[in-house]
Parts: C-alpha cells; structure tokens; sequence
C-alpha cells in the first residue's frame, strides 16, 4: 500500500487539524489491504462496540461540545456498521476516520482551556523576562550614575561611603547599590 500525501488545513475551531483525504487516488486494491489490516490489528466490532458505549456515557456530559461529539460518535458507529453491510468500505472509512477524531476529541476536549492557558502563558514567559531583564538594567544604570556622581562631588569620599549614601537616598539596601556598582573602580587613596 503505498502512502498518500495528506494536505493539511487549518481549522478554525479548536486546537485540531482538519485532514483532508484524496479519495480520487484511492483504489479498490489499497481499501482491501487496508481492511485486512485492520483486521489483524484489532476487533473491529469489539472497538466500535467500545466507541458506542463511550459515547453513551457522555450524551448527558455538561459540556455542550461533548455531548455533540458523543452524539456524532453514536451516529457514526451505527453508519459504519450500515456502510460495512453494504459493502461500501471507502465510505465506511471516512466514517470511521470521523468518528475516532470525534471520539478523541469527546475524551481531549475538557483539557482544552487548560492547552489553550497554558500556550499563552509561554508566549509570555520570554516578554515578562525579558521585560524585568530590560528594567533592571535601567535601574542599575541609575544606580551607577548616583554614586559615581556622589564621587565625582565629593573627591575625597570612599566607593563605600558614597553607596551607603546613595542607598539611603533612594531608600534601598546597600547591597542592591553594591551590586550594581560592581564595575566602578574604588578610587586610590590620596596621598597626605
């Protein structure tokens, strides 16, 4: 069986993908591999049976959306058996690929909010960084021009002194003026 390209679209709806199929370059001979397949692979009539008592447990969920997806989940267990009946294996599995997406989506939808919160926090994650990065630089900067400043006014005044000074202007601990005056040069003593 050879694999066919699947185009992909974008759904507007959810967090889901919408797959395209080219039922056009399907034949007889890949639907009859694809069946026999699917038969060693599982009971097919075990995982239907299975789908439709899922999908009976979650008519009466309180989300609207599940209820709808446990509805086509329903419909489409019964429209599978029909179409096998009949014959109609294509149809059967478009049916079928319906059906397990509403399924999955029946069992993934209450955790929809939480997928959607949490892709909007990570976007923020590197903004509030770099943010808090970007404002802490500035006030740094602020820093370091006080006390060199309070250096430059007094000639004879310590690096130490000048911090405390500063720190108790702007109403900061002397270790925040210390760490950010880490690259300003003590200045040598004057000689008597």
């Amino acid at each position: 069986m050879k694999r066919r390209k699947v185009e992909r679209v974008e759904n507007p709806d959810g967090i889901y993908k919408r797959i395209v199929i080219p039922w056009d370059d399907v034949t007889p001979e890949d639907c009859r591999e694809y069946d026999a397949r699917i038969a060693e692979m599982m009971d097919l009539e075990h995982e239907l049976a299975a789908m439709g008592r899922d999908a009976e447990l979650s008519l009466n969920h309180a989300n609207e959306d599940i209820r709808k997806h446990a509805a086509t989940v329903k419909a489409g267990v019964y429209e599978i058996h029909r179409l096998l009946k009949l014959g109609e294996i294509k149809r059967a599995i478009a049916v079928a690929l319906v059906v397990g997406r509403m399924h999955e989506r029946m069992h993934v939808r209450p955790f929809e909010p939480m997928v959607v919160q949490a892709n909007k926090s990570r976007k923020g994650l590197g903004k509030g960084r770099t943010r808090k990065a970007v404002k802490t630089a500035a006030r740094q900067k602020a820093i370091t021009a006080a006390v060199q400043a309070r250096m430059d006014a007094n000639r004879r005044e310590s690096l130490y002194s000048a911090r405390h000074y500063v720190a108790t202007q702007l109403g900061i601990s002397f270790d925040s003026v210390k760490r950010a005056t880490t690259a300003i040069k003590p200045r040598n003593k004057m000689k008597k």
